[in-house]
């Protein structure tokens, strides 16, 4: 698989009203931004636009959490631990890069699913 075929996920931003993505476009980004995306859910919860990328937001951050816990917690392990640490540290690499994807997208006001994860609803 090349990787320009990775980035070309579905394109749904004709399923948005073209004010909303407008109008917030600064809360989606800030979807993608850590801890931010629940502030971004309660502030913008009538939004869909926003819920699409606060879902993939969130989606991304849980992921880095769990990455981060197992990491740290498998990294303990005598002789193989940095192993693990190293393994997650990638995993969080990986997800930090599809974030900045989801990023980009929001700025320009498109709604792509993210690779890999896109498909993973978690808001209704």
């Amino acid at each position: 698989m090349e990787f320009k075929e990775i980035l070309n996920t579905p394109d749904k931003t004709s399923e948005f009203d073209p004010k909303d993505v407008s109008d917030n476009k600064v809360w989606a980004i800030l979807s993608y931004c850590f801890i931010v995306v629940i502030v971004a859910i309660i502030a913008k919860k009538d939004s869909p636009y926003v819920k699409y990328n606060a879902n993939q937001g969130l989606v991304v951050f849980l992921l880095m959490l769990a990455s981060s816990i197992l990491g740290t917690v498998l990294g303990m392990i005598p002789f193989i631990g940095w192993l693990f640490s190293i393994i997650f540290w990638l995993v969080n690499i990986a997800l930090t890069l599809l974030e900045v994807f989801g990023i980009v997208n929001s700025a320009m006001g498109k709604a792509k699913e993210l690779p890999f994860l896109g498909k993973i609803k978690l808001l209704k």
